[in-house]
């Protein structure tokens, strides 16, 4: 196996924590400051770490490697969702109750939040693994942008293709959510473009603090200047919301290498490591459970504080992520769904 990179598994593990804390946001903290502060980069990290990972590879293995590690997550995660909500009539008031319709649209869809389309068709939202199919189809369109700069071999010609689809993403979001997240997919390009450049100029390796406090500066700015959503493409301020997704994720990068270095972090890295698990099991939970429900309504009777809800709901759905990235790993064909590369189906000989 190939020598990992730690402070990328650092930089995974705490954008996964970022996700699962705006998924748990109660009452007023919602749409504070600090849930501004967590959707401008929770999600954006990770396309930057995708740029930085890139490799130019032939298209058909891009699609052939996203078709194994990101597609065969997202139908078995549908259909585990799907599998749990079928006791609905046994345990109602734990459950949410199945549809076949909607879960049928909406997996096929493939996006984060619900939307009608010009058709006044209503599409069901599919939850956080739209993530998936947005990576899918971002890794795709990058790898394009990039060999299509390669074949000009004209100056500047990947950055003008990147803007194009950043600006087509925003633009379409306007009037239409794409099917398999694509609008996020233009505008992500954005951050795999940044990634991609970090690593080119060896930012992070040269550990440029100035660099990093101009990316936390970018962060903060961002989140002051409102919402943004990259799952469906939406932003208060859409330049401001590029430019703080690429300083945030930066300032991330940086603070991990040098956390990384000083102290052992190998159980985070762990769980930054398995990050496709934790998010989908993450939505697993999400979307067919009520217990956080049931966890909201307890303890606000106890303390009446949102923000004692808040702590209580992380708490739980960390520890339900913490339970799947142990056993998931142990189960057979389970774990190959999630970790192809490691577990494959069928073994080479």
């Amino acid at each position: 196996m190939k020598n990992r990179i730690a402070w990328v598994d650092f930089v995974r593990a705490s954008g996964m924590v970022m996700i699962i804390m705006v998924h748990s946001l109660a009452g007023v903290y919602g749409p504070s400051f600090l849930g501004k502060l967590l959707f401008a980069v929770n999600v954006p990290v990770f396309f930057v770490l995708s740029g930085y990972l890139f490799k130019e590879k032939k298209l058909s293995q891009v699609i052939k490697g996203g078709f194994f590690n990101l597609i065969l997550p997202y139908v078995f995660s549908a259909i585990l969702i799907a599998l749990i909500e079928q006791v609905y009539s046994i345990f109602p008031s734990w459950v949410n109750e199945f549809s076949a319709k909607d879960f049928v649209k909406g997996a096929f869809y493939g996006i984060g939040t619900s939307t009608v389309l010009p058709n006044k068709l209503a599409i069901p939202a599919i939850g956080a693994i739209w993530f998936l199919l947005a990576m899918f189809c971002g890794n795709i369109l990058f790898t394009l942008a990039f060999k299509l700069s390669n074949r000009m071999n004209k100056q500047g010609t990947l950055e003008f293709l990147v803007i194009i689809m950043v600006i087509a993403g925003f633009w379409t979001s306007k009037y239409i959510q794409l099917p398999w997240s694509l609008n996020a997919a233009l505008v992500s390009q954005s951050f795999y473009y940044a990634g991609y450049m970090i690593r080119k100029y060896d930012l992070v390796e040269k550990t440029n603090l100035s660099l990093a406090s101009l990316g936390l500066i970018l962060w903060i700015i961002s989140a002051q200047s409102g919402f943004f959503y990259l799952n469906t493409a939406f932003a208060d301020n859409r330049l401001l919301a590029v430019l703080g997704g690429i300083g945030g994720s930066y300032f991330m990068m940086v603070v991990a290498k040098v956390i990384t270095e000083s102290v052992t972090t190998k159980y985070i890295d762990y769980y930054g490591k398995l990050s496709l698990i934790v998010l989908s099991i993450h939505l697993v939970e999400m979307n067919s459970l009520k217990v956080n429900t049931f966890i909201a309504q307890h303890i606000f009777t106890i303390t009446n504080s949102n923000l004692a809800i808040t702590y209580a709901i992380v708490f739980y759905r960390l520890l339900i992520t913490i339970l799947a990235v142990v056993v998931i790993p142990k189960i057979p064909v389970v774990r190959s769904f999630y970790l192809n590369r490691q577990y494959p189906f069928f073994k080479k000989h």
